[in-house]
């Protein structure tokens, strides 16, 4: 790639003037060298190449893997390790500043060449891919931000996802997007994130279930949208999400009392549900044909409290979330001035009445009210009362002397 600065940092001088030759016959400009750690952070500030070659044996305090740390914490800057040790503590030690490649000395000309043009290239997508990311945050407010490259690996990820993971500030880039986010549709494996980015065109919406710092579960609702490159096929794809765990919270209340109420819909005793204040919110057809209505609106006239004529201390039970029950007298005439329109016989109604306190979802209370017509068992019970009262004073104006006994010859009237 013509033109790009490289800092090449060799302890030994024969040997940087060597990689100078080689880089600037390919193209490539090699202002400075640096033979130190402390000379190498140094001129990477002061040049800002485009790439650092970078030995791991150098001269004075620290090694070539202390000099990568240091420049990779202030600048973001491709490093390409050349150096004759291969042994595996060194290699762990180089990983920790996520070199763009490691290269055995000694090594081909054509290996070195073709692992600079592909660095330089890699890093010119990292940077069209960071800024995407930083502009979709930019624009997003409560959303998760994450851009991954080709290869599933997170480039960019902005503090709103950041807190669904359990590394440190920083610490999430350059980790596989996989082993953060087990999202539908992206699945760990060498190969498959490449191929299914790269094939990528029409975004993709789902949800999933993540886990916070806490481990807490977190319903999230995402989107894919796959990332063009220069040529035909997708360079990458961003990710973004918002927590939709209350929303999942609501819709999973308001399924129980949907529940609820078509338990209550299905009661064969006249079953209505009233808010706090005692208004009218549901009704089941037995009520209805209860009160001879088949307009729910009709019902709705009807307050829990006013309607029904609860005392003060069937209201403090209520008040303590106890049930309770009473009987009520409604006349027809006046429900008729409601505009309830059934015929009956009798010109009142008698109402046995079982209210319970109810929940109807997570914030909100009410009442659930059944009724029964007790209308037939009333009127017997004052027509035997009213029939015994005239028994008696017939029997108290004979003159005669009277006794009458029950059939246990026990003796109810004398």
């Amino acid at each position: 790639m013509p033109e790009a600065k490289i800092l090449v940092v060799e302890d030994e001088g024969l040997t940087a003037m060597e990689l100078q030759r080689k880089l600037k016959t390919w193209g490539y400009d090699v202002p400075s060298f640096a033979f130190s750690r402390k000379e190498a952070v140094k001129k990477a500030k002061e040049i800002k190449p485009d790439l650092i070659l970078m030995d791991v044996m150098l001269k004075g305090q620290g090694d070539g893997i202390d000099a990568a740390t240091e420049i990779k914490n202030i600048q973001d800057i491709p490093i390409i390790y050349l150096t004759a040790y291969g042994d595996s503590k060194t290699r762990k030690r180089a990983e920790i500043t996520s070199p763009t490649a490691y290269i055995i000395k000694p090594f081909e000309e054509n290996e070195l060449q073709d692992k600079i043009e592909t660095a330089l290239s890699e890093h010119k997508l990292e940077k069209k891919l960071f800024q995407i990311g930083k502009t979709l945050d930019d624009k997003l407010s409560d959303s998760g931000v994450i851009v991954i490259n080709l290869s599933g690996v997170i480039i960019y990820i902005n503090k709103f996802a950041g807190d669904f993971t359990d590394f440190e500030e920083g610490m999430t880039v350059n980790k596989e997007l996989v082993s953060l986010f087990p999202l539908d549709g992206i699945k760990k494996g060498e190969g498959y994130s490449t191929d299914f980015i790269a094939s990528g065109t029409t975004p993709i919406t789902s949800k999933s279930i993540i886990k916070d710092h806490s481990s807490d579960k977190v319903h999230i609702e995402y989107t894919i949208s796959f990332i063009e490159g220069e040529t035909p096929g997708s360079v990458g794809a961003s990710i973004v999400f918002q927590d939709v765990s209350q929303q999942v919270e609501d819709e999973k209340s308001l399924k129980e009392r949907e529940q609820k109420f078509h338990n209550i819909y299905s009661e064969s005793l006249a079953t209505e549900v009233f808010d706090a204040e005692g208004n009218l919110l549901e009704a089941n057809p037995a009520s209805l044909e209860l009160f001879g209505v088949s307009d729910f609106q009709l019902l709705q006239q009807f307050n829990l409290f006013d309607s029904f004529k609860l005392d003060d201390k069937e209201l403090e039970k209520l008040k303590k979330g106890l049930k309770v029950h009473f009987d009520c007298k409604l006349d027809w005439d006046k429900l008729n001035e409601l505009k309830f329109q059934k015929t009956t016989e009798t010109d009142s109604i008698y109402l046995n009445i079982h209210v319970s306190p109810l929940k109807l979802d997570e914030t909100h209370e009410g009442y659930l009210v059944q009724f029964q017509d007790i209308t037939d068992h009333r009127q017997l019970e004052e027509y035997l009362k009213d029939t015994g009262e005239k028994y008696v004073k017939m029997l108290e104006t004979l003159d005669q002397g009277l006794m009458v006994y029950n059939n246990d010859q026990g003796v109810c009237f004398k």
